[in-house]
């Protein structure tokens, strides 16, 4: 088994392809289910998420020998999908561009006139629900991304949109509501969630829908590099 040390080292140097994992690795609560030299597996220690990286598909379905409560996995190689399926049904797919910022500097954080930037707190939970496009019903979840820190952009006492970062550690949540788009909420948004996160000592990453040119492009005008290969979230899909 590879030590940590060796593992960022070997992800440095595709850094932003596997910024995730990078991440990952870090984080107290993640635990390395398997590294060699054909690939790596991390996965939560008390969750269903978990990160696979592999030299070949042989090697990734003897890894995936190694996973506990699959029920999620962000994927680094294409071929790793149909062993997914095949093993445990996870059907559900959303194939991503990545990127992330390394840089040591704080960004600029420029405010539209008359915005402020205030953090969110439970008793807004309802109003997250309501207008975040992809909370999917997942009370529990929105309530434990606002636990863990939210960010949200007033205009007086009118919420404009909010930022926050997910379970593993990607900065998402991003919405801007219809009516105050085009005026530089959204990068506002991104720019003071990547400093909170450079401030905690966390590597500011994300990802985007393939498709989504105008997400890839706010994030590369803010600083943020993308890797050249995609990403893959596979899931469980009630389709």
């Amino acid at each position: 088994m590879l030590g940590k040390e060796e593992i960022e080292t070997h992800f440095y140097q595709d850094k932003y392809f596997y910024a995730d994992m990078i991440a990952a690795l870090r984080d107290s609560r993640n635990r390395v289910a398997y590294a060699e030299a054909d690939g790596v597996l991390l996965r939560m220690r008390a969750g269903y998420m978990h990160w696979l990286t592999a030299e070949t598909p042989e090697a990734a379905e003897r890894i995936l020998n190694f996973a506990k409560r699959p029920d999620m996995f962000l994927i680094h190689q294409d071929f790793c999908k149909e062993i997914i399926i095949r093993k445990f049904g996870l059907c559900g797919e959303m194939r991503c561009w990545q990127g992330a910022y390394f840089g040591m500097e704080p960004l600029p954080v420029v405010l539209p006139e008359g915005m402020e930037l205030r953090d969110l707190h439970m008793s807004d939970l309802d109003m997250v629900m309501e207008r975040y496009t992809h909370a999917d019903g997942d009370r529990a979840y929105i309530a434990s991304r606002l636990k863990y820190g939210m960010i949200g952009a007033y205009f007086g006492e009118t919420c404009a949109g909010f930022v926050g970062v997910h379970g593993e550690g990607s900065m998402g949540l991003l919405e801007v509501f219809p009516e105050y788009r085009r005026m530089g909420v959204a990068s506002a948004l991104e720019s003071a969630m990547t400093n909170r996160m450079l401030a905690k000592g966390l590597i500011p990453y994300g990802h985007v829908v393939v498709g989504n040119e105008a997400s890839r492009a706010l994030q590369k005008k803010l600083g943020f590099t993308f890797a050249e290969q995609t990403v893959s979230w596979l899931f469980r899909s009630e389709e």
